[in-house]
């Protein structure tokens, strides 16, 4: 009865995604009043959408049902399952009479990425606004380029969510005849309005870096920089240097010799000056290198290291000697990471020897990132640091980095950490295994194929499936036919 343990007991079991869990489910489902619940328990459901008995549920739910944040939610579960199985009910909800249904329905025909759907929604009459700028989206999602001018069309639209939805949808396409609207727009905006423009415009930038076409939003975008919200203030400068183009120069190097910046808004502005090849940029960077405080020289060390300028690396290997202390240490220890040298990596692998954790962290950052080429003499190092690294997400991105490695010594020590992992670890590690090639792994695999835990098993049979390129689902038997003779 207490609806706290129900909440939780709803989480876990999304979280097991256990075929087993489904006759609970539908039996809560059919019992529960509580519509919050009754929510949770569809979202949940959306895990076994290719499920028979479950789509039915679903589909009835969508079609029958009188309160419509439920049947958006049994939308957003449907488009959870295969693809050609769910098109047709997808396509009959948009004609559903709620407004936000007929857009999730759009947005989920997008995802699918079905181009048979182009058809119907291209034909759909719709009046809400914003759920034309669902469909829209939706419509360029499955490659139909005459969607962005409805976008656009919408961009002034008396209903500000249609608006902005328009704006969002134009950053996601990436196509450049967005920009001119979209910084006009901005240069009219008052700067506490203008995230959600700077976020669409951001997207733009990324798709297109240092293309002649991001001009208009860099003179729309540069009066931002005295913005007074820092956040807004440093995503305009992340965008100034990810347009990579010269009409930036002046703005940012006008903005790294303002003394007022905060300390790390100096680190994201020599971060975007970086990308900027203009004579400009070069003259300042080598100039605060020579005459600069000791943490704005690592700074323009670090930019002029991605530009390729040697007289950097001097600058960032005596820092790191100078050992934790030095103004800039972390910042320049990372660096050395993205530089294909080989004085860069002695260096980094002397520092892995040093007992402080954040240095540790800081060392393992700057080895994920070196290139192929030279990731075989880190990869004993990331072996020994990835189990002693507290943050999580470092860690899944340094068992990834050991599978992408292919590399034939990471396979017993991946397979030891799965006898002790965390089921979310085993996970990770299991995904590894399977990016890693190595076919000693499939004996060890098969034999998780009958773990209690069933995302365990799942993840076991997708690594043996990305390593032998077979797929026999969690049936050990069958995979075990499939192993030479001992």
């Amino acid at each position: 009865p207490n609806a706290d343990v129900r909440g939780i007991a709803l989480r876990g079991l999304g979280a097991l995604a256990d075929p087993q869990a489904i006759p609970a489910l539908l039996t809560a489902l059919q019992a529960e009043n509580n519509d919050k619940f009754r929510r949770q328990i569809i979202d949940v459901l959306g895990t076994f959408a290719d499920d028979d008995t479950v789509r039915a549920l679903l589909v009835t739910t969508l079609t029958r049902d009188t309160d419509a944040f439920l049947r958006r939610r049994a939308v957003r579960a449907l488009a959870r399952g295969q693809a050609a199985r769910v098109l047709p009910d997808l396509l009959a909800a948009l004609g559903d009479t709620d407004a936000e249904v007929r857009a999730e329905a759009a947005g989920a025909l997008g995802a699918l990425g079905d181009k048979s759907a182009l058809a119907t929604l291209r034909a759909q009459y719709e009046q809400n606004s914003v759920t034309r700028a669902a469909i829209a989206k939706a419509r360029w999602q499955l490659g139909d380029t005459e969607a962005v001018p409805l976008l656009l069309a919408l961009l002034d639209d008396t209903d500000a969510a249609a608006s902005t939805a328009a704006i969002s949808a134009l950053g996601v396409t990436g196509d450049l005849r967005g920009v001119t609207p979209l910084a006009a727009r901005l240069a009219k905006t008052k700067p506490g309005d203008a995230w959600p423009l700077l976020e669409a415009l951001l997207n733009l930038t990324e798709a297109h870096p240092g293309a002649a076409e991001l001009d208009p939003l860099v003179l729309a975008v540069a009066p931002q920089l005295s913005n007074e919200d820092e956040n807004a203030r440093q995503q305009c400068v992340s965008l100034l240097g990810k347009a990579a183009r010269p009409a930036a120069a002046e703005a940012l190097i006008r903005l790294a010799t303002d003394t007022t910046q905060p300390a790390w808004m100096r680190e994201w502005i020599y971060a975007a000056l970086a990308n900027i090849r203009d004579p400009r940029v070069t003259r300042y960077l080598q100039t605060t290198l020579a005459t600069g405080e000791a943490q704005e020289r690592v700074y323009a060390a670090i930019a002029l290291a991605k530009q390729d300028a040697g007289e950097a690396l001097a600058v960032l290997l005596d820092t790191v000697d100078q050992g934790l202390g030095a103004p800039g240490y972390y910042p320049a220890l990372l660096a050395l990471g993205d530089i294909h040298n080989q004085r860069a990596l002695a260096a980094l692998l002397a520092a892995a020897e040093a007992p402080v954790v954040g240095q540790r962290d800081v060392v393992l950052q700057a080895l994920l990132r070196l290139p192929r080429d030279r990731a075989a003499a880190a990869v004993p190092v990331v072996l020994a640091q990835w189990p002693l690294v507290t943050d999580s997400e470092l860690r899944k991105e340094a068992v990834r980095w050991l599978g992408a490695s292919r590399d034939p010594r990471a396979l017993e020590p991946l397979l030891a950490a799965l006898k002790t992992a965390t089921i979310p670890d085993r996970l990770f590690l299991l995904a590894a295994l399977g990016t890693l090639g190595d076919p000693r792994a499939v004996p060890p695999l098969i034999d998780l194929l009958t773990d209690p835990s069933y995302r365990v098993r799942r993840a076991a049979a997708q690594a043996l499936a990305a390593l032998t390129g077979k797929n026999f689902g969690l049936d050990p038997a069958r995979w075990r036919a499939t192993l030479p003779p001992a």
